[in-house]
């Protein structure tokens, strides 16, 4: 997570269109497409080409070392494998009205089936996000390794820094949710700690007053038998009891 945060730290302010907007914070679930992050070498939009003319780019370049392992942005499902001049080995997986294009991998396709590194996929194989879909390489028109990543919302391009900027702000929402749920959770705790010692103590003091009340009980018997023993025991005079009777 905080190394997604420090590469956006790299991207500038950017809005979501409304149309690619996801409910709040349903971000938080793509995950970044390369393992080993280098810098942004191309960014979406109007660039100058190799042969010095003006071109528009439909995607974000990402420069890794070669061999590093690229992720799949969001569960989807393998829609294409490339291989041409211009993307080189890559594929484009669909989630939903989403397809996001990957190009410049390392290893080959063969008989429609995408090989790089250890991973071999297929069109129509489901993948989750996160998993590995291949390895950064040079194939296709590159001047140097790196992962050529495009997102398309129901075929209109998109600028996959604006994705991924959506992508930190729902990811610190969702730490800040989940910061103010343990705290939330060990004020209950330490609220339910309280009230055990407050029944506790109520307990102590209901037994004090118990034994009070029974040591109460226990006196005030003792001083009625003594009272009838003294009765029992005084001497009569000749008009009546003694006068010790009256004690």
């Amino acid at each position: 997570m905080r190394s997604l945060l420090l590469i956006l730290g790299l991207l500038g302010a950017l809005q979501l269109p409304a149309a690619a907007a996801q409910p709040v914070g349903a971000w938080h679930a793509g995950v970044f497409p390369v393992s080993q992050f280098i810098s942004y070498t191309s960014h979406y939009g109007s660039r100058i080409g190799a042969g010095g003319s003006a071109e528009w780019h439909h995607g974000l370049d990402i420069a890794a070392p070669l061999g590093t392992s690229i992720r799949s942005w969001w569960t989807g499902v393998v829609q294409d494998v490339i291989n041409d001049e211009g993307c080189g080995v890559g594929l484009v997986i669909r989630s939903g009205a989403y397809e996001h294009v990957y190009c410049h991998l390392a290893g080959r396709v063969e008989a429609g089936s995408l090989r790089s590194g250890p991973v071999t996929l297929v069109p129509g194989q489901w993948l989750r996000a996160g998993q590995p879909i291949g390895q950064v390489g040079m194939s296709g028109r590159t001047t140097g390794p790196h992962l050529h990543w495009g997102l398309r919302y129901r075929g209109s391009w998109l600028d996959p820094a604006r994705i991924l900027r959506a992508m930190a702000e729902s990811q610190r929402a969702q730490i800040e949710s989940q910061r103010a749920l343990a705290e939330s959770r060990r004020a209950l705790v330490e609220s339910q700690r309280a009230q055990i010692e407050s029944r506790r103590a109520l307990a102590e003091s209901r037994r004090a007053i118990n034994e009070s009340q029974r040591a109460l009980a226990q006196n005030q018997r003792e001083i009625a038998e003594n009272q009838r023993r003294r009765r029992a025991v005084a001497p009569k005079g000749p008009y009546g009891p003694s006068v010790a009777s009256f004690r």
